[in-house]
């Protein structure tokens, strides 16, 4: 495995496992994938490589719609906020946050145990985050805001 960060290397094999399979669960739920993104995933995953990433891609096209939410046994709370915190970039990496990304991430946030008002200060910032980067490569129409998924 390429050299990790301290972070994640706190996660076991099993845990990066669910990692990988979140990230790329992310990047397909995004119908404006493209290999600039797909190149950006690579770069923010350095901890995995090229041969990790190559199988992996192969198995998240074989599971498209069978993705394992619910992440290993016993997963503590720094580990947990590890995940989220590499798992939520990916949804606003070109400015723009499908609505199924949004969906996805609660699906994820709610597995992961986390409560309405975390998921949805989530949501909003990823959405933020879209506009930033919206206006960053000149886009004139950033992703609509999602007020609340909840409601």
């Amino acid at each position: 495995m390429a050299a990790q960060d301290n972070k994640i290397s706190t996660l076991n094999e099993e845990e990066l496992h669910w990692l990988y399979v979140a990230v790329w669960k992310m990047i397909i739920s995004d119908p404006w994938v493209n290999e600039k993104k797909l190149t950006l995933l690579h770069e923010a995953m350095p901890w995995v490589d090229k041969e990790e990433m190559e199988q992996l891609e192969e198995l998240i096209q074989k599971l498209k719609d069978e993705f394992p939410l619910s992440p290993p046994q016993d997963l503590n709370e720094g580990k947990k906020e590890i995940m989220w915190n590499k798992i939520l970039p990916i949804a606003s990496i070109n400015g723009k946050v499908s609505l199924k990304a949004m969906k996805l991430i609660k699906r994820i946030g709610k597995h992961l145990g986390y409560n309405e008002g975390k998921i949805q200060n989530a949501l909003n910032q990823v959405q933020e985050r879209a506009r930033e980067i919206a206006q960053q490569l000149g886009l004139r129409s950033p992703s609509p805001q999602i007020k609340n998924l909840y409601h």
